[in-house]
């Protein structure tokens, strides 16, 4: 990797899209070339991650990062949401592996369901944060929308870890409840 490359990842927290390589002197044959060697893992089309910040990673830092290079590259106005959200927030999640990134929209567009990427309808701009350079929403928010994805136990996991480690109230859960869009998983929210 060249230095420009090195301090636009050094800059972006690891992260870096195709248009910044770009400007650091790349083309699509030399990107191809990086993420062969392992210096960049595409974490979706024109996103990547530091190589280097995966070595030894665990799945769930894994996760955070490619939810995060994935929202850098996202056009839509956005939040990092659900099972994403509480990974980036450092919370467990329990009985899933998170095979998609999650996002929800945060102005008027167009959700989609696309392989490897999960983006849902909606949400006030209020609810998301900003959390490593990124927006993502509350953690109170992420436990409940990952309660009616996956379920009770992962719910109930999510929730006492965020309690525990003072990231939401009690209030707080139940706002994100009458807030959120949860659709058939309402119930085990």
């Amino acid at each position: 990797m060249n230095d420009l490359l090195v301090a636009c990842l050094s800059a972006h927290g690891g992260l870096v899209t195709a248009v910044e390589a770009y400007s650091c002197g790349y083309t699509n044959v030399s990107l191809h070339r990086l993420v062969a060697s392992g210096d960049l893992f595409r974490a979706r089309s024109g996103c990547f991650v530091d190589g280097r910040l995966l070595t030894d990673a665990s799945p769930e830092t894994r996760h955070a990062l490619k939810a995060r290079a994935v929202s850098r590259g996202y056009r839509q106005p956005h939040a990092i949401s659900h099972v994403s959200a509480l990974m980036v927030h450092g919370l467990p999640l329990l009985n899933f592996t998170a095979d998609a990134v999650y996002l929800t929209l945060t102005e008027p567009g167009f959700p989609r369901t696309l392989s490897g990427l999960r983006v849902h309808p909606e949400l006030p701009d209020s609810v998301a944060r900003r959390r490593g350079g990124s927006s993502v929403v509350h953690p109170a928010l992420a436990v409940v929308q990952s309660a009616a994805l996956v379920g009770v136990t992962a719910g109930v996991a999510a929730a006492d870890a965020a309690l525990h480690a003072g990231q939401v109230t009690r209030d707080d859960l139940e706002i994100a409840l009458r807030v959120a869009r949860l659709g058939p998983g309402r119930r085990d929210a």
